[in-house]
């Protein structure tokens, strides 16, 4: 920590505005931008498994196999492209929301419930609805998914934390006296 106080001048009394800077040497702080990628893989990792595992048990078939069935494929290329876009457009990786409570969940729960609803209009106006039931099982699959995989990453982060890594940096500029009380809330 260094110290310095600024000059006096003349015959001025500069008790009152006497300012003593500390300046504070911090590790690192995450990369933001790698933890938005990773986040956008492992997103797309989780909508993936979900559709993949859609159609590989056959949901939404009705025995005619997943392959021949237009209704479904129809229905894997809307939630391919609907689906990230909503988790974007619900701001669910930005970083001001990790690790801050339930808003990141509150986010990716949203965007799963508006892909439903896109993708379900969307079915309805291509008469492809024979599929519903591999939308809701997808749709509930990939959510529970999507929110685990916030979970790992979560943790991921929190343990960067914990290990002193921040997640901002912060320039204060106050009196000693505040600096140490937001220092200590920060601690």
């Amino acid at each position: 920590m260094r110290h310095v106080q600024r000059p006096s001048s003349g015959g001025v009394d500069h008790r009152q505005s006497q300012t003593r800077v500390e300046f504070r040497a911090t590790g690192p702080t995450l990369d933001h931008a790698h933890i938005k990628r990773v986040m956008l893989v492992t997103d797309l990792f989780m909508i993936a498994i979900a559709l993949l595992t859609g159609l590989l048990l056959g949901w939404g078939s009705n025995g005619e196999g997943v392959w021949g069935n237009r209704s479904v494929q129809y229905l894997t290329l809307m939630i391919l492209v609907v689906w990230p876009l909503m988790l974007w457009q619900r701001q669910s990786r930005i970083s001001t929301i990790l690790v801050a409570g339930g808003d990141e969940y509150r986010r990716v729960l949203e965007a799963s419930v508006g892909m439903t609803l896109i993708v379900a209009a969307g079915a309805y106006f291509t008469d492809t609805t024979r599929a519903r039931t591999f939308l809701l099982l997808v749709t509930i699959l990939g959510t529970l998914l999507l929110l685990g995989g916030r979970w790992l990453l979560r943790g991921w982060v929190q343990r960067a934390l914990n290990s002193g890594r921040p997640l901002h940096r912060v320039f204060l500029v106050a009196p000693p006296v505040h600096v140490r009380s937001v220092e200590a809330a920060f601690a």
